[in-house]
C-alpha cells in the first residue's frame, strides 16, 4: 500500500508539471500575438497623416481556414501607443496555436457593438472625422508562432470628400462657412469575413466638419 501511495504520488506530481508546463507554452515560447501595421491610401482623416494616433484600439480576429464562422479568437482588442505596433492585455491576448496556421483580419475603430462579425457604420456625425474612418485588413495570412510579429496592412473602406475653401471676388473671408451635403446614405453593415459593404440606408442630410486655416476653410466628409 505504501508502495502504490508513493507511485501514484509521483504520477500525479508528473501530470501536474506537465499541465503546468503546457498551460505557460503559450506565454514562453513566443506564441504570443503582436501586431505590426501600416495605413495605404492618400487623403487620410489622421492628425498625423497616414498613421496611428495613441491608444488608437483595432479589433482582431484569428481564424483557421475560410470565413468568420468559428473563429479561434474573436474581436479582442489591441491598441498602440501611436507608433503602428499593436499589444493586447489581459484576456483580449491572442496566441498562436501549438500546430498548424492561422489567418487575422482586423479593422478599425474598435467595438463591442458587433453582430458576430458584422459591423455596423454610419456617418451622419462627422463632427470626428477619425472615430468614423473605418479600416479593414484581411492580408496577415498563413501565420504561425515561428512567424514574429504579424504585419496589418489597413486601407480604408470609405471615400473621403475634401473641400479647401477660399474668398472670391467681393469677398474677404468665409468665416462662418458651413457645408451640407444633402440626401446621403449615412448606415450601412462591413461583413468582417469579406470586406464587403452593404446595406446603404438612412438618407439624410449631412453637415460636413469645417475647420478655420490662415485665409481658408478646409472641408471634410466621409
Amino acid at each position: 500500500n505504501q508502495f502504490l501511495g508513493a507511485a501514484l504520488a509521483l504520477i500525479v506530481l508528473g501530470h501536474s508539471c506537465k499541465s503546468d508546463d503546457y498551460r505557460d507554452l503559450g506565454t514562453n515560447d513566443n506564441a504570443q500575438v503582436q501586431f505590426t501595421s501600416s495605413i495605404v491610401g492618400g487623403v487620410t482623416t489622421r492628425v498625423t497623416g497616414n498613421a496611428w494616433d495613441a491608444d488608437d484600439a483595432i479589433g482582431v480576429f484569428m481564424k483557421q481556414g475560410h470565413g468568420l464562422s468559428h473563429p479561434l479568437a474573436a474581436n479582442k482588442k489591441y491598441s498602440t501607443g501611436g507608433n503602428g505596433n499593436f499589444s493586447g492585455q489581459g484576456a483580449d491576448i491572442i496566441n498562436y496555436p501549438q500546430t498548424g496556421s492561422v489567418d487575422f483580419i482586423a479593422y478599425y475603430p474598435y467595438t463591442t457593438n458587433l453582430e458576430g462579425a458584422i459591423l455596423p457604420l454610419t456617418v451622419a456625425n462627422q463632427s470626428v472625422p477619425a472615430a468614423i474612418d473605418v479600416l479593414y485588413s484581411n492580408n496577415a495570412t498563413v501565420l504561425t508562432k515561428a512567424s514574429g510579429a504579424a504585419n496589418l496592412t489597413f486601407s480604408h473602406k470609405l471615400s473621403k470628400v475634401e473641400l479647401t475653401v477660399k474668398p472670391g471676388n467681393g469677398l474677404t473671408d468665409v468665416n462662418g462657412l458651413q457645408v451640407v451635403y444633402n440626401n446621403v446614405n449615412t448606415a450601412a453593415t462591413l461583413d468582417l469575413a469579406t470586406g464587403i459593404l452593404s446595406g446603404a440606408s438612412a438618407a439624410q442630410d449631412v453637415t460636413a466638419k469645417t475647420t478655420a486655416h490662415t485665409g481658408v476653410h478646409l472641408v471634410e466628409a466621409i
